[in-house]
């Protein structure tokens, strides 16, 4: 593009996902902290039905991915959830789900953190006393 041409239209939002990009996405699904945690509390809760539980609830979760697919289709801009609100209920209610969406990846990241040196304690149990636990989730945060 020469520096005398004006652009003709802004930039549109490309509405595809690689082939990479997806299997980033199903790994994200597939690997995240909450996958290393959960199997033993599901399975002293529910003992041999665990395997089911997980399922249902992995279904539950595409339910609500399928919903957030929907919802996007219907916007040509990014903004995810804040913008989907804001459009919906206002700038106010907007704002408020972008911050809690904020604090709970926070959130998420710390608890990701701290089932991280749980599990390296088994491994090297001085991680699991105060300073060096203190110490390593400081690295990774």
């Amino acid at each position: 593009m020469t520096s005398g041409t004006p652009l003709s239209s802004p930039p549109q939002l490309v509405r595809a996902i690689g082939r990479w990009s997806m299997v980033a996405l199903a790994v994200n699904s597939i690997l995240g902290s909450g996958i290393f945690g959960l199997p033993s509390a599901v399975a002293a809760l529910v003992g041999e039905w665990s395997v089911w539980a997980v399922l249902i609830a992995g279904a539950g979760m595409g339910v609500i991915i399928a919903c957030y697919a929907e919802v996007a289709s219907q916007f040509d801009e990014t903004g995810g959830t804040y913008l989907y609100l804001r459009h919906t209920f206002g700038r106010f209610v907007g704002v408020q789900v972008g911050w809690l969406t904020l604090l709970s990846r926070l959130t998420a990241c710390a608890a990701a953190v701290n089932l991280l040196v749980i599990y390296l304690g088994e491994f090297w149990p001085a991680a699991a006393e105060p300073l060096p636990r203190l110490a390593v989730i400081t690295v990774f945060l």
